[in-house]
Formats: C-alpha cells, sequence, structure tokens
C-alpha cells in the first residue's frame, strides 16, 4: 500500500527528547574539547595576532529526484471513476542527489547519482565536472565508494581558514555510519555528529529549510519545460511517447535551485537546530 502523505509532522517516541538532549550536550562537549586543546596556547596565539578559533559546522544528506514530476491533482467531469495524467517515460526514472551546507551560508557542489547500467556520457562530465561529481549505478543510490570520494573531494578540500574547525554532522543512513566510513572518518580526524534517529525534522539543517525549498524550484522548472516543449510533438518518441528530461536539464534545474537558496537561509538551519556556534575559545 502506497503512503499517503500528510502535512503533519510524525509524533517523536518517547526515547527523542532524550536523544535530542544527549545529541546538542554531545556538541557542547565538542565545542569544550577543540577550547581545551586552544587553552595551552592562547597567550602565545595572542602575542603573535591569530584569530579565535571558530567552529564550522557542515551537513550533508541525500534526497531523491524524479525524472517525471506531474502533479499529483488534476480535475475531470463529477462522477468520472477514471481521469488519466499524461506522464513521460520518465515515470519510474529517478536519482540521488547529496546536497551539502556549511553553517556560514555556504552551499557546498552536490553530488548526483543516476540510476543507469550506462557510463554517463563524457560531455556531460566536462561539462559539470568543476560544479559537481556525477556518479551512476544500477540502483541510483549512495554507496561507501561514493561517500568516501565526496569526503576526498569536497569534505577534505574546504576552502576554510587554519583556525576553522570543520564539525560534519548526518544521519543514520546506513552507508553514513557503515564501518567502512567510520573507521575512515577517524583516520583522517574528521570531527563528525551522528543525527539520532527519528529526530532529523528537528535537528537535520537540510531536513528542516533546505529540501524541499529545492525540490519545489526544481518541480517549477520542470513544470516549464514540460508545459512549453515536454508535451509537444517534437518530444514525443516515434511510439508516440513523451521522452523525460535530460540528464543534463536534471543538473542545470538542481543546480540553479542550489544556488537559488539564500546564504541566511542556510544560516538560519542551523540556527534553529541547535548546530551553530559563535563563540571566542580565548572567553571561555
Amino acid at each position: 500500500m502506497k503512503r499517503i502523505p500528510t502535512h503533519i509532522v510524525q509524533k517523536l517516541s518517547d526515547n527523542s527528547g532524550k536523544d535530542i538532549a544527549l545529541y546538542l550536550a554531545n556538541l557542547q562537549k565538542i565545542k569544550m574539547d577543540i577550547a581545551s586543546a586552544n587553552l595551552q596556547n592562547t597567550k602565545m596565539e595572542r602575542d603573535s595576532g591569530k584569530e579565535d578559533t571558530i567552529i564550522l559546522f557542515g551537513n550533508y544528506d541525500e534526497t531523491p529526484i524524479q525524472f517525471d514530476m506531474a502533479t499529483g491533482h488534476t480535475y475531470d467531469f463529477k462522477g468520472v471513476k477514471e481521469v488519466c495524467i499524461q506522464t513521460t517515460l520518465g515515470v519510474k526514472m529517478r536519482m540521488t542527489v547529496l546536497l551539502a551546507i556549511l553553517s556560514n551560508g555556504i552551499m557546498l557542489p552536490p553530488l548526483f547519482i543516476f540510476n543507469t547500467k550506462k557510463k554517463l556520457p563524457e560531455e556531460l562530465i566536462k561539462k559539470y565536472g568543476k560544479d559537481c561529481l556525477l556518479f551512476a549505478n544500477q540502483n541510483g543510490w549512495i554507496t561507501e565508494d561514493i561517500l568516501l570520494e565526496w569526503f576526498d573531494k569536497i569534505w577534505l578540500n574546504l576552502n576554510i581558514s587554519e583556525n576553522t574547525k570543520p564539525v560534519l554532522i548526518f544521519d543514520k543512513c546506513r552507508v553514513h555510519i557503515s564501518a567502512k566510513v567510520l573507521e575512515y572518518l577517524e583516520k583522517k580526524e574528521i570531527l563528525y555528529q551522528v543525527i539520532p534517529a527519528g529526530t532529523t525534522g528537528y535537528l537535520q539543517p537540510l531536513d528542516v529549510s533546505i529540501n524541499r525549498p529545492i525540490k519545489v524550484a526544481i518541480k517549477v522548472k520542470f513544470d516549464n519545460w514540460y508545459q512549453s516543449y515536454g508535451i509537444s510533438e517534437d518530444n514525443k518518441t516515434n511510439a508516440g511517447y513523451l521522452r523525460p528530461p535530460s540528464y543534463d536539464m536534471l543538473i542545470k534545474w538542481t543546480l540553479e535551485a542550489s544556488r537559488e537558496i539564500n546564504s541566511d537561509v542556510i544560516i538560519h538551519s542551523f540556527k534553529t537546530t541547535g548546530n551553530y556556534f559563535s563563540i571566542s575559545f580565548y572567553n571561555i
């Protein structure tokens, strides 16, 4: 049975309140651990003119994007038992997009995973290789190897100052907390905090403020394409079926949508979820 979407936030479990409190306490511990490591050098850093150490939070998560985003409602004469909705051949096609944001308002380059056994066209990789990471596999899902490559190419290459300590937060997706991934994080000395299960709607910045606006913006771009070209004769196959939007279009739409997110919205998403510190270690 297909689950009916609602606009009601799911009720927290009996243990969720404790999990949220423990999560926020662990963030405070990370803050104090970083502060303690700096205390012994505080005097020397003041004399040398170095800036205070600051914590920069980062949040990453995956979200599915459908190739066909036909509206879920329509209209017809009263009493009609069946209403046909015209869709494209992409109704069962989808991709996974890994989005990542920083608590200073930066949106990091996204990562795309298409569900296809075929190798992605070289011209597509050349066109968007500087703006995002592109992958393909049979399921279109995140894997350990893909995630580790994101760490290597994106997270470990942040354009930040020496006095900034990045802390990565993510949910308990099976791949995120696999032994291979956690071992990698420890090896690379990446500071991280795992969001408790069932609390991402309260503690994960991407879920709270970012994912939905991006998806809505992509849907608007799809609707504009669909009405202006998607349902035209030029977009039909010889058998009369409508072609779905191309990989190129979906990448372009997603990049545009992510760039439309205001930096203040990103910063606010960290503040409202408690994943934000504005501190001076010299004053601790």
